[in-house]
């Protein structure tokens, strides 16, 4: 049986395993529809994907799926399945009749004003409370280390997908 490692970690070892059981959990739901009271229930996934058209709806799909850190073809399938909902229409523009653009509709927006209640009332409103006891420096150094495992990540993953281009 694996032995948790002992060294350095042993004194952090309360965070990084409330760190692992919060990705763990929201990997978890992430594509899980909840309920909220909403007209239409949506996952997380799908409501970041709604946040991030709304603050982005002059922008190409390609570059709001960067702006998430996922693959277009994750984004695709998302807005696929929030155009169906009637909660994102797709359109070309004026002059760019090559890019394919997405905005919210009337019932996105009610949605996404909903969400953003429901977020604040139970989540925002007690994260910041806890943050705001935080000095700005360790709050910094925690950002620091939560972008150092999210790039770690990421490097992991496209060192995989080179190693497996290049079999």
């Amino acid at each position: 049986m694996h032995q948790p490692h002992q060294g350095s970690t042993q004194p952090h070892q309360g965070l990084i395993e409330k760190l692992l059981r919060y990705a763990n959990t929201y990997t978890n739901l992430y594509n899980q529809p909840i309920e909220c009271g909403f007209p239409v229930s949506l996952s997380p996934s799908q409501l970041q994907t709604l946040e991030y058209v709304l603050s982005g709806e002059n922008q190409k799909m390609a570059q709001i799926a960067a702006r998430l850190g996922i693959t277009r073809g994750t984004f695709s399938k998302n807005v696929s399945k929030l155009l169906e909902k009637g909660i994102l229409i797709k359109e070309k523009r004026a002059g760019n009749q090559k890019d394919v653009f997405v905005r919210v509709s009337p019932l996105g927006r009610e949605i996404y004003e909903g969400y953003s209640r429901y977020m604040e009332t139970t989540w925002y409103q007690h994260m910041v409370s806890i943050a705001e006891d935080i000095p700005a420096v360790h709050r910094a150094r925690f950002e620091a280390m939560l972008e150092g495992f999210t790039l770690a990540l990421e490097n992991e993953t496209l060192e995989k997908k080179m190693k497996f281009a290049a079999e």
